[in-house]
């Protein structure tokens, strides 16, 4: 049986989120894709032995992971908010025998706008089938800043995102055996220090592991990691309760998801956004950066009618002195009242 935890972490330093949809360097997402996480963690992991552990453990189901995404606290009394991927649902007309007056077709027209431009909704309220969308707190701020190419010798402007000291990231982790989450824990925990994300050799993408008690600091990594409980707060209770509800009629993905070759998405009644999603690979063993091959995958917040199990893929295409893994694994959250 498939075993839930949360870890929240806090960053230290400025992040460089891609969005590789838009393909500029001054474009930065608020959170981090499930494979840009795997990618880091499959590079710490070379460092420290654990890469075939890793492996082993995600592509077999045993430890499976979800996107980072965002939480937020008001103050360090009020409940930590748990933030999910919005889901990506068809646009569903009235019938021909209904007619839209103009004020009402003006009005659902705004609303079906607010709804796609907003990413996130509160985990509580999706759990509920709130229709209410609630705006987003501010979770930080986007700023440009200009650096120096030294092979072209040109400069160039770069994105970054700063969270705010009452938010940050979350991660969701699966494991059908417990005794995976300490090693597990080590790398996230030295992930912490090397930092995550682009341009990490400025000190970007740096974090800490918050404890169990909210955001007083650090804690034992041991404690770093709080198991999802019903009897948590609202959303740590909601978040649960979805995570587990896999008989549920909608199945909303919290992670990037690369169907196996006997899975497709007409069969399981697959909606949402395809993202395309390449990158570089560099390691000691290569003189220099190396771009990988590239993969269409459905995007966090797409919906299906079960859970499909996803892959990992190797985008090395054979011209690496090693593999290059692409995390497709899925996660998602059971609801009913879509």
């Amino acid at each position: 049986m498939m075993e839930y935890y949360l870890a929240m972490l806090r960053f230290k330093t400025a992040v460089h989120f891609g969005d590789a949809s838009i393909g500029n360097l001054t474009d930065v997402l608020p959170m981090c894709h499930s494979d840009t996480f795997y990618s880091a963690l499959c590079s710490e992991a070379s460092s420290s032995g654990l890469l075939d552990q890793l492996h082993k453990a995600t592509s077999s189901g045993k430890v499976i992971f979800s996107s980072l995404l965002p939480w937020y606290q008001e103050n360090q009394k009020s409940e930590i908010m748990l933030y999910v991927p919005r889901p990506s649902l068809p646009h569903i007309a009235k019938s021909e025998n209904e007619v839209f007056d103009f004020s009402e077709a003006k009005e659902s027209s705004g609303e079906r706008k607010k709804i796609k431009k907003q990413l996130y909704v509160r985990a509580s309220d999706l759990f509920s089938g709130n229709q209410v969308m609630a705006g987003l707190p501010t979770f930080g701020m986007t700023s440009n800043d200009i650096h120096f190419n030294g092979r072209t010798r040109k400069p160039y402007d770069l994105g970054s995102y700063t969270f705010v000291p009452c938010a940050g990231l979350y991660i969701a982790i699966g494991a059908a055996d417990d005794t995976d989450i300490g090693w597990l824990m080590r790398l996230i925990y030295m992930l912490g220090l090397s930092g995550i994300g682009g341009r990490r050799s400025s000190g970007y993408g740096c974090f800490e592991v918050l404890g169990a008690e909210g955001i007083d600091g650090l804690q034992h990594i041991e404690d770093a990691f709080q198991k999802l409980s019903g009897n948590g707060g609202d959303d740590r209770a909601a978040l649960y309760k979805m995570l587990v509800a896999s008989n549920a009629h909608a199945q909303i993905a919290m992670s990037l998801l690369l169907p196996t070759k006997d899975e497709t998405i007409e069969a399981s009644k697959g909606y949402g956004r395809m993202i395309r999603r390449g990158g570089f690979a560099y390691s000691s063993d290569m003189k220099s950066p190396h771009h990988t091959g590239s993969v269409y995958m459905m995007s966090e917040g797409s919906c299906f009618a079960e859970r499909l199990d996803g892959r990992i893929a190797d985008v090395s295409g054979g011209l690496l002195p090693h593999p290059v893994y692409k995390y497709g694994k899925g996660m998602y959250l059971g609801v009913k009242n879509l």
